[in-house]
């Protein structure tokens, strides 16, 4: 899985993993801005093998139950699973604490849902993870030493592909500090453990307090080049130093209140309305400002057709399953991404043996299969690349058209330039 994880983004990005303290009993609590992608990416860069708790109805048939099991996963219920929920959720802990005894990782998406789309936000934390720490370290007298990290998932846009990926793991919370604190009053040891992992975890992501605020968050990260809005990829700052930027800017929107923030989202949402058609917020920007915008890309379109050609050939089924299947098998958006990254790992071989079938008659090569996975996964890449290329040159040629048909530009540079130093003042 975590190669086809790797295609998926662009620059992927683990803070501060170094500073966990692995070897010790640790739950993760993360927050959820991708319902599938989020333990695809903890699975694949969390370097010890972690385990989950999922919702007890996804475990209803004997194959999904075997199969989940076997990924790692435990079931949890809840009152609408039945009157038994409570005993069940008993033998579940149980399991929990012997594995985290064991060593083994276990991770807590601790807002318990995804929004429906993306959104740079935390939602209350939930008493999940405390309510098993207290309890495993109960069940062992305190002395399991065992630790609550948070773990700050940050996308550019976690339903793009090529979007940028950063995992930023946090201070942990020893459960040993509260153990006093437990034994007096269990239910507010409980909820002080929970707002300290809600506050370290609102310190590792970018935040918006108003849900209603989110597009105002997007259009004003689309100003900057050096942001982590999806369709800022010409930068060449590191994604790490363009997240602090993106959550100084969230917090200054969050702290700004009165009449003169209204007045600055009116005037953003009017410019954005006017001039970021296409997702090519970026380069119409860098039009405006008359900047150079590389232009490499038609170079490479020229040259290179031949072997993306190869590759779509080769794939193209596969491209087309991956798009199309989550679409129709789930309705809610927030999984699409999550199911393209784990169709692919199940349709590349399957395609890849008709292509051997096709070509066999044809092909006196051995051994042919092999040499069709390797073709086949190499200029699958380069088709992917390739795709990805064209959309961007397609991005600037729509940008400088869109400039060219402006009829006063100067008032266009200025109003930039007026938007982007109200929010530089807000920063200082």
């Amino acid at each position: 899985m975590t190669p086809i994880v790797r295609t998926f983004f662009g620059e992927i990005k683990t803070n501060n993993y170094d500073k966990l303290p692995i070897g010790e009993p640790i739950i993760f609590v993360a927050n959820h801005p991708s319902a599938l992608m989020d333990p695809l990416i903890c699975g694949a860069f969390v370097e010890k093998p972690i385990y989950f708790l999922g919702r007890a109805d996804i475990f209803k048939s004997k194959f999904n139950n075997w199969f989940l099991r076997n990924s790692h996963m435990w079931p949890i219920y809840r009152d609408v699973d039945g009157k038994d929920s409570l005993e069940k959720n008993k033998q579940v802990f149980a399991e929990c604490y012997e594995s985290l005894k064991n060593g083994n990782p276990i991770l807590l998406y601790g807002e318990g849902f995804t929004d429906e789309s993306f959104i740079r936000r935390i939602k209350k934390i939930k008493k999940g993870a405390s309510r098993i720490a207290f309890g495993a370290e109960e069940a062992f007298d305190f002395e399991l030493g065992l630790s609550i990290v948070p773990l700050g998932i940050n996308y550019t846009n976690s339903e793009k592909k090529d979007s940028d990926l950063m995992l930023n793991f946090g201070e942990p919370v020893k459960l040993k500090d509260y153990e006093s604190q437990f034994k007096d009053n269990a239910v507010k040891a409980k909820l002080e453990v929970t707002r300290e992992v809600e506050t370290r975890l609102l310190s590792l992501v970018t935040h918006i307090d108003d849900k209603k605020e989110a597009e105002d968050l997007e259009n004003t990260l689309s100003l900057f080049d050096d942001s982590v809005h999806q369709t800022t990829k010409e930068s060449q700052v590191p994604v790490v130093e363009r997240w602090k930027k993106s959550k100084k800017i969230a917090d200054a929107l969050n702290d700004w209140e009165g009449e003169e923030k209204e007045t600055f989202k009116s005037r953003l949402n009017d410019f954005a309305k006017k001039h970021y058609s296409a997702e090519s917020t970026v380069f119409v920007n860098r039009a405006i400002e008359g900047k150079p915008v590389p232009n490499i890309e038609w170079i490479l379109l020229f040259f290179t057709w031949p072997v993306a050609l190869i590759g779509f050939l080769l794939n193209g089924l596969t491209f087309y399953l991956v798009q199309t299947l989550p679409k129709k098998l789930v309705k809610r958006k927030c999984f699409y991404s999550g199911m393209k990254v784990a169709f692919t790992l199940i349709v590349a071989p399957l395609v890849w043996l008709i292509d051997y079938f096709i070509l066999m008659p044809f092909v006196d090569i051995s051994p042919l299969f092999p040499l069709i996975v390797g073709v086949g996964l190499f200029t699958a890449l380069f088709a992917l690349r390739y795709r990805t290329t064209w959309k961007r040159f397609q991005l600037k040629v729509q940008a400088k058209k869109h400039v060219k048909s402006l009829k006063d530009l100067k008032s266009e540079l200025k109003e930039l330039e007026d938007l982007r130093l109200i929010i530089e003042n807000k920063l200082k």
